[in-house]
């Protein structure tokens, strides 16, 4: 009967191989070797209907479509490649001006895929966004600050955070976007977020409690908190990187150059240290 296959059989449609056993349910994309459902086989997953995904043999590929049959990619990787292409395309154009048909030609993925992934223009948006504060907030975790005195670990989180906002301009980019453009990602996600960055709080507040303890830093009811700190290298790091070639043009400073670059370090870094350290210490740790 036209339109319909016998169990077994593979029918060749738009370039696309049609599962015999679910014909309008799954369907193998040529390009990638993804298994895919089609909008049938997500209206009877709506009607809590399994649908089993097709089992393909590369014998069959060959004997149906006389084609050596594509690569099957693995999905984790598919997903990573197709966020790490999407941090940089809504970076550089914003949510509006970024399309999926240019992350899915870079990914040689397609737009069924990536909405298959993601759901939506909307949900890539967020866990790109999401990626790029995990990534950060994975590089503070990773410092292994405790193994530091409090001065030290405070000076390489701040090192280090500088270093980071330097090297991954598309993933800074696009914390900065989602601020400067009122997306509303992070505001209308799930609380995911909160706790993702948590984590930046709560590393600081390590270093800051070891030492008040120790007598280094400030402490009592005027002390700044671990969120003040975060919030000021976050406010000087972003403003290095992301202000540089306004700062350039009118000042003649570039932060992220050879010449001006180290001093801009040292300013950021000293500025964070004296925020918190008690005031018989200023004179010591800063000198």
């Amino acid at each position: 009967m036209p339109g319909h296959s016998r169990p077994g059989q593979a029918l060749r449609s738009k370039g696309a191989i049609v599962s015999g056993s679910y014909p309008d349910c799954i369907y193998n994309d040529s390009r990638t070797g993804e298994h895919l459902p089609t909008v049938q086989g997500k209206r009877l997953a709506d009607r809590n209907t399994t649908v089993a995904k097709a089992s393909i043999t590369e014998e069959s590929l060959e004997s149906e479509t006389g084609q050596t049959p594509p690569v099957r990619r693995d999905p984790e990787r598919t997903q990573r490649e197709i966020l790490h292409v999407a941090v940089t395309e809504f970076s550089r154009h914003g949510f509006n001006g970024a399309r999926i048909d240019e992350i899915a030609r870079q990914t040689r993925t397609s737009k069924r895929m990536i909405y298959y992934y993601f759901g939506s223009k909307q949900g890539l948006y967020v866990e790109a966004l999401r990626q790029a504060y995990q990534m950060v907030r994975q590089l503070e975790l990773n410092l292994d600050l405790d193994s530091l005195e409090p001065v030290a670990a405070l000076r390489e989180l701040v090192r280090s955070s500088l270093t980071y906002f330097e090297n991954n301009p598309d993933n800074v980019r696009i914390i900065a976007s989602e601020n400067l453009l009122l997306n509303g990602a992070m505001e209308h996600s799930d609380p995911g977020f909160f706790e993702l960055n948590r984590s930046a709080v709560d590393v600081v507040e390590s270093i800051l409690a070891r030492g008040r303890a120790s007598g280094v830093f400030r402490s009592g009811p005027d002390a700044p908190s671990a969120l003040d700190v975060h919030q000021v290298l976050s406010a000087l790091a972003l403003n290095r990187t992301e202000h540089q070639k306004s700062f350039k043009a009118i000042f003649g400073r570039d932060m992220l150059g050879p010449d001006a670059g180290p001093h801009v370090r040292e300013l950021i870094e000293e500025t964070v240290l004296r925020l918190v350290l008690s005031d018989a210490d200023q004179a010591r740790v800063t000198s």
